[in-house]
């Protein structure tokens, strides 16, 4: 029986659960899978979330993972080499100059208004200064089958930097900044990447905080707040300072920088090592982690609200102190508006839980999320590195999205928010368009449609918006096909109808077929941009037609026997040719037979069939003449006796032929002369294994 259904989403979920997703529905889906640390990842795709285990790749600190925007992994990198969705090395993925050393030593940004491109921005390590630096390479996900594929690499745009990289959106919500900090300077580039390409021309910006070469003060994290309209960037080692600095994102300037220290006013004491940084989703506190010559870690809270230094300074409030030697690492938030804390060496994850709280208030917990459950996962340093404006949960760029069945041609279409916007234009890809907020379009036909989505708007200098997603309008009815059986020890091909969309097989697979051996509802889901189905078939075993001919038998030249096909077929092969459901046979030998009963599912049995004890059967008459015809006088069949005895007189009663040799016969002569025409007599005597033993008498008549 074939099932097919589409993949939905049920009512009635508890209120936390609603918030999550009202969470989830303004963030992007680009950041739902995490892969960090030693093999260890994590998904969002639940209110809780849970690790993965399939992770390839390790990392120390700098990492970076990216998904589609409905969360499917698309890729993931340690700033050294590219993993793709199938966790195995992407194509031409080897060899990037990032460094798994570097603090944020790789980003992955999406190219605006591409939907296969992405750009994976690499920094060396401090000890690769000359070497590396800010670097790009260019990934075509859709290449070797949708894999991924690296086309371009190590593109050099500054030689010179810190261990930091950090991205935020254009005001235009669609270009994305790209911000790194020159080595032994005061200065930040900020570079800008379009639908057009990469600017290499940056803007740059000069603070008062100028940063000497010691190697230490390369440790540290820079972040953008999740609005965009802050950045800090941390010292680490000996330094002991952060510096917090305004952000337009229109002219991609940084303005007002004020600098505090995190821990103490005396550096060398305490916990000097600054690490890791996070502002809280509304922008009022900012975390950071600390580490001293042991190692042991500190978790502080600022109020960053008056943006002066020694406010910032008086509002530090002690979160957590870790003891265990473990070491500060980084701080990321996630889409479900928490923050999460790396402690080098565990194999938990520990998180804040309210970020926008004062103080304890913020409710942290150690011990949060089990990255380990079978003993093979560490947490480092690092945390993967986002596009900061992937978690802010009121300025994220327009997004449309289709809902309805499927397979249903009449598709109505929703904007994930349309605060802002002035008016819209549609463009359905098939010739028609409309200027309703949220159309319904009629297709005439399934199949794949590229829809754009205009949209103006007056913030931002008036800056409009082009969404462009290609849409899957399913055919109705089966793409598996009838349900299948094959007939054991083979197996059956399951195949899908379908072209251009993602495959998931029951059993993982992402190929267009799997071949089955064993009975079962087998299912294939799939998907295209939000669009999901499932299909099943049912996969039968036909029974093979076991048969026998029977035990072993004899056969009689003038007694044959019938040999029949024991159960009905849909055809018959006998060893003789006959293509019936019996044969007769009349000589000796090995005879099979063949039925197959359909699917191609087919038995073979044979039977022997010997020279059987047949009695006695002479000939009335024969004649010697030499011309192979009756030329000879004897039993007609092969004799199986105990005893045998054939004597053959003339009429006068003298013996003209003897014998005890069963295959011996009377060639008509008599010592070596032909016999006289005429009639002769003959004795049989004889003993056969299912006879008693007896004489048998008769004449024959020979003539020429």
């Amino acid at each position: 029986m074939m099932n097919r259904f589409h993949i939905g989403i049920h009512t009635g979920l508890l209120l936390w659960l609603t918030l999550f997703l009202s969470l989830q529905a303004m963030a992007q889906r680009e950041a739902s899978n995490w892969y960090f640390g030693q093999s260890a990842g994590l998904n969002f795709a639940s209110p809780i979330p849970t690790a993965l285990l399939q992770g390839g790749t390790n990392s120390e600190e700098g990492c970076a993972s990216i998904s589609d925007n409905q969360g499917r992994l698309l890729f993931y990198t340690n700033g050294t080499s590219i993993i793709n969705r199938a966790h195995l090395p992407m194509k031409n993925g080897s060899g990037l100059n990032g460094d798994q050393s570097s603090t944020q030593g790789v980003l992955i940004v999406p190219q605006p208004g591409n939907d296969s491109l992405y750009y994976v921005f690499t920094n060396g390590a401090v000890h690769m200064l000359l070497e590396n630096g800010l670097k790009y390479s260019i990934v075509n996900i859709k290449g070797d089958n949708g894999f991924g594929e690296v086309l371009q690499k190590n593109q050099s745009l500054l030689v010179d930097t810190y261990e930091r990289i950090s991205a935020i959106r254009h005001c235009n919500n669609i270009d994305v900044w790209i911000m790194v900090r020159k080595w032994e300077s005061n200065q930040y580039y900020a570079y800008l990447l379009t639908a057009s390409g990469l600017n290499s021309t940056p803007v740059i910006s000069s603070t008062s905080l100028v940063v000497g070469g010691d190697i230490n003060y390369n440790i540290g994290a820079m972040k953008f707040s999740s609005k965009g309209n802050k950045m800090a960037c941390a010292f680490g080692y000996g330094f002991d300072r952060i510096e917090l600095m305004d952000f337009d994102r229109q002219t991609g300037r940084l303005s007002n920088p004020v600098v505090f220290r995190p821990n103490t006013s005396n550096p060398v004491s305490g916990f000097p090592g600054v690490y890791g940084l996070e502002f809280s989703p509304d922008n009022g506190y900012l975390y950071t982690n600390c580490f001293n010559d042991a190692f042991d870690s500190r978790l502080f809270q600022f109020n960053i609200q008056t943006h002066n230094a020694a406010a910032i300074e008086a509002s530090r409030q002690l979160i957590h102190t870790e003891t265990s030697g473990s070491g500060a690492g980084n701080i990321q938030i996630a889409l479900d508006g928490k923050l999460y804390v790396a402690f080098r060496g565990r194999t938990f994850l520990s998180v804040i839980e309210s970020p926008e709280n004062p103080g304890l208030s913020c409710n942290f917990r150690s011990d949060a999320i089990n990255l380990d459950p079978d003993g093979n996962r560490r947490v480092s340093a690092g945390l993967p590195n986002f596009i900061q404006s992937y978690f802010d949960r009121e300025s994220n760029p327009y997004d449309f999205y289709r809902t309805g069945a499927c397979d249903d041609l009449s598709v109505p279409f929703k904007l994930n928010y349309s605060t802002g916007i002035d008016s819209v234009r549609w463009d359905f890809g098939d010739g028609g368009n409309s200027t309703v907020l949220e159309p319904v379009h009629n297709f005439s036909a399934p199949g794949f449609y590229n829809i754009s989505l205009f949209i103006f708007k007056p913030t931002c200098s008036g800056n409009s918006q082009e969404i462009r997603k290609r849409i899957w309008v399913a055919p109705t009815g089966s793409f598996l096909g009838e349900d299948k059986a094959f007939c054991p020890p083979g197996s059956t091909l399951l195949t899908s109808s379908l072209q251009q969309v993602s495959l998931t097989w029951i059993n993982g697979s992402i190929n267009d077929s799997i071949q089955v051996s064993q009975p079962g509802t087998y299912w294939l889901e799939a998907s295209d941009n939000g669009c999901t189905l499932r299909d099943s078939v049912e996969v039968s075993l036909i029974p093979p037609p076991v048969f026998s001919l029977g035990p072993d038998t004899s056969v009689c030249r003038q007694q044959p026997v019938i040999l029949r096909a024991p159960i009905t077929g849909s055809s018959y092969a006998w060893s003789t040719g006959d293509n019936g459901n019996s044969i007769e046979v009349t000589k000796p030998g090995t005879y099979s037979l063949t039925i197959e009963a359909g699917q191609g599912c087919a038995y073979t049995d044979s039977i022997l069939v010997l020279s059987g004890d047949c009695g006695l059967f002479m000939p009335s008459a024969f004649t010697p003449n030499r011309d192979g015809l009756n030329d000879l006088f004897g039993p007609v069949d092969d004799v199986q006796a105990n005893k045998y005895e054939l004597v053959v007189y003339n009429r006068y009663g003298q013996k003209v032929f003897h014998t005890k040799d069963t295959g011996a016969r009377w060639d008509g002569n008599i010592q070596g002369k032909p016999a006289p025409v005429g009639t002769y007599i003959w004795i049989v005597n004889l003993q056969q294994k299912r006879f008693l033993p007896q004489t048998i008498r008769g004449t024959v008549l020979l003539f020429r």
